[in-house]
């Protein structure tokens, strides 16, 4: 009744115990490495679409927002000085509206001035006459090359 029984015997026989039982086997590291590349290229998917929304939420620079506009004709309406106003000592005022940024061209025999006109297209510059002046150029320049020109007649101021 008091039988001894050795434990020793329990073990699997084709484990030493020299050598380290590794507790995954070789198809469960298989899969492991399947689910870190699934990972990781999920991770670089995501980082992707991210950075597409970003850059898609950045409002255009304005050069890009000038290109993108709907072609419009060129046109130019001067509002002052009308038809034979007068100058004020030899200085005159020249104010008007065409297409969003265009650059209007304002000259006399003796001055000239270059202006841009805003994103609602209009634009102002003064020009100083000369004694002989009597008039005064302004052309607007589009972007795709159009020029439209208005010459205007300016009384001198009377004394």
């Amino acid at each position: 009744m008091n039988e001894v029984t050795d434990t020793s015997q329990a073990t699997p026989q084709n484990v030493s115990s020299d050598q380290p039982v590794s507790p995954v086997s070789a198809p469960t590291k298989k899969r492991r490495r399947k689910l870190l590349l699934i990972l990781l290229v999920c991770i670089i998917v995501l980082a992707g679409v991210a950075y597409m929304f970003n850059v898609s939420q950045k409002p255009l620079p304005e050069t890009q927002q000038k290109a993108t506009q709907i072609a419009q004709p060129l046109f130019l309406t001067i509002e002052h000085p009308k038809n034979e106003d007068t100058a004020i000592n030899g200085e005159l005022l020249v104010a008007g509206k065409t297409l969003p940024y265009a650059t209007v061209l304002i000259y006399t025999d003796t001055d000239e001035t270059s202006v841009e006109s805003d994103e609602q297209g209009a634009f102002e510059g003064t020009v100083l006459l000369g004694e002989e002046d009597s008039s005064v150029a302004i052309t607007a320049f589009a972007e795709n090359g159009d020029e439209k020109a208005v010459t205007l007649t300016v009384l001198p101021q009377s004394l």
